[in-house]
Parts: structure tokens; C-alpha cells; sequence
């Protein structure tokens, strides 16, 4: 150290004390409602959809991903499983099963900050579907990221039951 002595006081200089702290990754989601999309009775007039809002918080450098995978392939039927409701006709019908995204209004502030999340895809695989990307940190605020929607419409001669998919969403943070 450096000793600087003059009348009355005495000082001395250490140059390089280091500081140092480490930020631990955070990545945090929260899905709107019960666990439970219900289409209610479908049928081959329209459509049925029902969604979920998602919200992310990051402190990712590259921002966060959404994917969405169909255990089934589409909406089994919960009694024989043989007949799924999707685009393909391996069970003799045609049906219809989408996911469906829109990214909402942003709520983060960090520069450079974008975010997509359009998706309308039909459903007949088990492979995961891009729901959303964004491309730098953001917060937890309770301001809903993304809307995922579910769709289904039947064919007119889809057997009468209760049909089921479990769907897996999974988050990433891109560090």
C-alpha cells in the first residue's frame, strides 16, 4: 500500500480490492385457470376453442421459449383410444385439432426486446409446436405473455364419446 504522511494524518491507498456476486438464473411461468382446457361438446358446425394465458419471467440473456406437445397426437377417445380427433384419416375420419398462440402486449423494458407468438397448427403428431420466443429478459408481472389456445371440430361422422389429450408445455430460458 501507498503510506501518505503529513501533519497531523496519515493515509493509505490498496488499489485492486475486487467485488464480486454472482445473479442466479431465474426462470419462472404461471398458466391461467384449473389445469383444464374444456372444449365442451364438440361437433362438426364450428369450432370449439378454449385457451389459457401464460406469463414468463427471465433474467435470460437470449430471452425465453414456449413449446406445446400432444401426448396423443390429437384428442383420443377416452374408450377405445383408437380413433383420434386430428387432420389425418387413419381412423376413417378427418378431423380438426389446433394449437393456437398470440403474444400479447409486452411487459418488459429491456432494450432491444422482441417477442412472436403466432401460431395455428394443426395437431396430428406428438412433436413439439414453437408457441412463442422472445429474445432478452423479462419480468414477472402478472401481465400474460402469451394466449395458447386448443380447437377442435369433428367430422360429421366421428363416433359419439369423450375424447382427451394431455398437452405438455414446457418453458426455456435461453442463457
Amino acid at each position: 500500500w501507498n503510506d501518505t504522511f503529513t501533519s497531523g494524518s496519515a493515509t493509505g491507498t490498496i488499489n485492486g480490492l475486487q467485488v464480486r456476486a454472482r445473479v442466479l438464473p431465474v426462470l419462472n411461468f404461471v398458466v391461467s385457470g384449473s389445469g383444464i382446457i374444456d372444449l365442451g361438446n364438440v361437433s362438426s358446425a364450428t369450432a370449439s376453442t378454449g385457451s389459457v394465458n401464460i406469463e414468463i419471467g427471465t433474467n435470460a440473456v437470449n430471452g425465453a421459449s414456449i413449446t406445446a406437445r400432444s401426448t396423443n397426437g390429437g384428442m383420443a377417445n377416452t374408450s377405445t383410444g383408437a380413433v383420434i380427433l386430428n387432420n389425418l384419416t387413419t381412423d376413417g375420419f378427418a378431423d380438426s385439432y389446433k394449437f393456437l398462440s398470440t403474444a400479447n402486449v409486452t411487459d418488459s423494458t429491456y432494450p432491444g426486446f422482441s417477442q412472436s407468438g403466432a401460431v395455428n397448427q394443426e395437431v396430428n403428431n406428438t412433436s413439439n409446436v414453437t408457441l412463442y420466443t422472445s429474445t432478452r429478459p423479462q419480468p414477472l408481472t402478472a401481465v400474460d405473455d402469451l394466449t395458447f389456445s386448443v380447437s377442435a371440430q369433428t367430422n360429421a361422422q366421428t363416433p359419439a364419446g369423450d375424447y382427451r389429450d394431455v398437452i405438455v408445455i414446457t418453458v426455456t430460458g435461453n442463457f
